[in-house]
């Protein structure tokens, strides 16, 4: 903090910093720093400035983070592909084995709707698939897809697929949605 607080006064550049604190009495502490100079004629003539304790806040983010990290490497050892979504078919992760079958990258499908990645059609019918987030919402329970479906991946690939879902409606407005499993089954 006192090289902001030096460069404000020298060239009256504002700052704005979290860093860790050790209070008098030893403890450690996050805060966030606020300061704003005031020039007249090219010279600082004050210096506004906060501070803020926000170690609940940086405590909370490292445990939500903590957190995610776990749910990522425990989707991600799951042997069949993973594709989470929320309630609106926004996708919110992909693992690596559904990359592999959907053509996606994790990146390029993060935010895309589910049904441009994983795009399915019956086999029989030639019709796309109802979206499977929905049809989970709808009927409240496990749905799977027909026992002829096709996924197209980005790259053109068909594949004939067999599934299985689990979903979390408890709360219809939460961002969690489904989480299908799918795996190839190749024919002969």
């Amino acid at each position: 903090i006192e090289e902001a607080l030096q460069k404000a006064i020298e060239d009256g550049t504002s700052y704005d910093l979290e860093l860790p604190f050790i209070t008098a009495k030893g403890n450690a502490r996050w805060i966030r720093a606020i300061g704003r100079p005031e020039s007249s004629d090219g010279k600082v003539t004050r210096l506004y400035g906060v501070m803020q304790d926000i170690t609940e806040q940086k405590q909370a983010a490292d445990e939500l983070q903590k957190q995610k990290d776990w749910l990522e490497v425990t989707l991600s050892s799951i042997g069949d592909a993973v594709i989470a979504t929320d309630t609106s078919d926004e996708v919110l992760f992909i693992d690596a084995v559904a990359e592999a079958l959907t053509g996606w990258k994790s990146a390029d499908a993060m935010g895309r709707n589910l049904n441009e990645v994983f795009y399915t059609i019956n086999e029989r019918t030639l019709q796309p698939d109802e979206s499977p987030v929905q049809r989970v919402l709808r009927e409240r329970d496990v749905a799977g897809l027909a026992h002829h479906t096709t996924l197209f991946s980005k790259d053109g690939l068909r594949r004939t697929i067999a599934d299985k879902r689990s979903a979390n409606c408890r709360n219809r407005r939460s961002r969690t949605g489904r989480h299908p499993r799918i795996s190839q089954h190749d024919r002969l």
